[in-house]
């Protein structure tokens, strides 16, 4: 699970911030299907220029 977020992030990261935002909720809420969400999650992002 964690080496394949890691992947995730890796393929996203030269996209624009919205972009990856939206990548990534997409992701979860197909990785969640039907289930109700029983854990917090935080994922925060930084632009280095």
């Amino acid at each position: 699970m964690r080496r394949r977020f890691k992947e995730l992030l890796y393929e996203i990261h030269a996209e624009p911030m919205s972009y990856q935002k939206d990548i990534l909720h997409r992701k979860l809420l197909d990785w969640m299907g039907t289930q109700k969400q029983m854990d917090d999650i935080l994922i925060i992002g930084i632009r280095l220029e």
